[in-house]
């Protein structure tokens, strides 16, 4: 009955599509494992530029890294990338809000990750610095520069192995 009364306000249009979404379960089997370098290196070379390259495929990766418990605040260069994309790809949508990045390791890499503002302090509530976690992160794309890409993995989620 949920599924007929929502598919009636979609079509009437009494019900905007984003609260629909809004609402939608987190698709957990969307994620494919995979690491950082393995995400990072995926992506063709791009030519230097000075603006952002968005990528059809932002790969949703489930990727195993440990929290370092290191945050730092998020560059205006990142920032305005995100909110691009966010804007373009979702553009109905309730705004997200990106802040800070929070620090991660894998192996010997270290990688800083944007995390939405309302997620953050659940890091330091659940997790400890050292502790292992499967993050569910995409790569939409990343703003360009002279010295080439930089490219974003935005944090959608989180759990303890």
């Amino acid at each position: 009955m949920r599924y007929l009364t929502l598919t009636f306000l979609l079509c009437t249009g009494f019900l905007p599509l984003s609260s629909a979404v809004a609402q939608a379960p987190f698709c957990w089997e969307c994620y494919q494992v995979r690491t950082f370098r393995q995400i990072l290196d995926s992506f063709a070379p791009e030519p230097p530029d000075s603006g952002f390259v968005f990528k059809a495929n932002d790969r949703p990766s489930r990727v195993l890294a440990i929290y370092a418990g290191d945050k730092r605040p998020l560059s205006t260069v990142r920032r305005n990338f995100i909110r691009a994309y966010y804007e373009r790809v979702f553009p109905q949508q309730q705004k997200v809000q990106f802040d800070e990045e929070l620090l991660f390791l894998e192996d010997s890499l270290r990688v800083w990750l944007p995390v939405q503002k309302q997620v953050v302090p659940y890091f330091a509530r659940e997790l400890t610095p050292g502790d292992r976690v499967w993050l569910y992160v995409v790569c939409p794309g990343g703003p360009l520069s002279a010295k080439g890409p930089d490219w974003v993995l935005i944090v959608n989620e989180f759990q303890k192995p």
